[in-house]
């Protein structure tokens, strides 16, 4: 199984590092520059909280990270987290993929964003070329706490939402 994620900021490239390091299959992440920098220079740090508390490096020679929303193609699973107000041309972007015949039969869109109507969107523009799309809840947060640091040493995401305690 290939995965992408379209709109690989700090929720979106965080939610695909994890599936690289714990399922193993191959992911494109689809950003901007800065995230192609930070990541060729030494990988991803991702860190979480919790009991489950664990700094998770991810080399930058197991992550695929582009702009191009077309190397994308031949993905069984799209994630979509770009910002509400991107939906529209993300739609466009994976439909025309779509109608190319770039996704597997039978391959799935989930949209990982805030916001309501982005599903939506999503299916409107994918669901006629075969790609069913599903809207999901992201429901902690994230901080790539290495965004604005141009000297950072590897793209750096932490979680910031804590767990509940328990009653």
């Amino acid at each position: 199984m290939k995965v992408g994620v379209l709109g690989a900021g700090a929720v979106g490239a965080y939610v695909g590092c994890l599936i690289q390091h714990r399922g193993g299959a191959p992911v494109v992440l689809v950003g901007r520059q800065r995230l192609e920098d930070q990541v060729a220079q030494q990988g991803v740090v991702l860190e979480t909280v919790g009991t489950a508390h664990a700094c998770i490096r991810i080399p930058r020679e197991d992550l695929r990270v582009t702009q191009d929303a077309g190397d994308l193609q031949g993905c069984d699973v799209v994630l979509v987290a770009v910002k509400t107000t991107a939906t529209a041309a993300a739609a466009e972007q994976l439909a025309a993929l779509a109608r190319r015949g770039g996704f597997p039969k039978g391959a799935l869109v989930l949209s990982l964003q805030n916001g309501v109507g982005n599903g939506a969107v999503l299916a409107a523009a994918l669901e006629p070329h075969g790609v069913c799309v599903l809207t999901t809840m992201v429901n902690f947060n994230v901080v790539w706490s290495s965004y604005c640091d141009s000297l950072a040493a590897a793209l750096h995401i932490r979680w910031a939402s804590y767990p509940n305690p328990k009653p």
